[in-house]
């Protein structure tokens, strides 16, 4: 669609938002600074270019937003699994258990079914099962 102008902007916006909200809330939060600015500015960044991707091709919002929820919904509840666990148990078992449920979550409403499983195990050298 020969927009790369706008998203080249788009991206240094965020570039210039990260480093700034980096150079604020680093010095004074640590790692817990460095994760909001990049959660705010990549939130940004994504707001912006679905805002500008709206004015140049046809979106169904309620779709996106569909697609949107079936992988936030079972990422939300890794997450607070992952948190809850790391009070009971060393980070090193609950992150791979969070992912063990967040894979599980996928299939179970669809995300990743059989077929999809099949072709990246062939992609990998695996024989089909």
């Amino acid at each position: 669609t020969n927009h790369q102008k706008v998203q080249t902007s788009l991206l240094a916006v965020a570039l210039v938002i990260n480093t700034a909200l980096n150079l604020l809330l680093l010095p004074r939060f640590g790692i817990e600074g460095a994760a909001l600015t990049a959660l705010i500015s990549n939130g940004i960044l994504c707001v912006s270019g679905f805002y500008f991707a709206r004015r140049f091709a046809s979106i169904d919002g309620r779709a996106l937003l569909r697609a949107f929820s079936k992988t936030v919904v079972p990422a939300a509840l890794m997450a607070v699994m992952v948190w809850f666990l790391t009070t009971k148990i060393h980070f090193v078992f609950a992150i791979p258990l969070g992912a063990i449920v967040y894979g599980a979550l996928l299939f179970w409403n669809g995300t990743i079914d059989r077929a999809l499983i099949q072709r990246l195990l062939g992609k990998l050298g695996y024989k089909q099962i």
